[in-house]
């Protein structure tokens, strides 16, 4: 997950005014690619650890908590690519993905 968080991260590095992820088919296959894998991730944690009631639950500490943030803020802009297809969708918030 190290090596797609990072191809993340570069990826939306190269997002600039011009060159959008909206717009460019490489980005977008990048971003399909990292909310696929975080999906398997948190599934994973979910299934070994529990998500609530257990001693290593994922909402129990704030990086599991900060894991489906970011998770959802991802899911939101995929599904706003494919339904929506706008520019300004929450554009601050995808500050968080990094």
């Amino acid at each position: 997950m190290i090596l797609v968080t990072t191809l993340s991260c570069i990826s939306m590095g190269f997002e600039s005014p011009s060159f959008r992820v909206m717009e460019e088919p490489l980005l977008q296959i990048a971003e399909y690619g990292f909310v696929v894998m975080m999906s398997l991730e948190l599934g994973l944690k979910i299934l070994a650890d529990g998500m609530v009631f257990t001693p290593n639950a994922l909402l129990k500490d704030s990086a599991g908590i900060l894991d489906l943030f970011i998770y959802i803020v991802s899911y939101l802009t995929l599904y706003h690519m494919i339904f929506l297809n706008s520019h300004k969708f929450f554009p601050a918030l995808t500050v968080f993905k990094l």
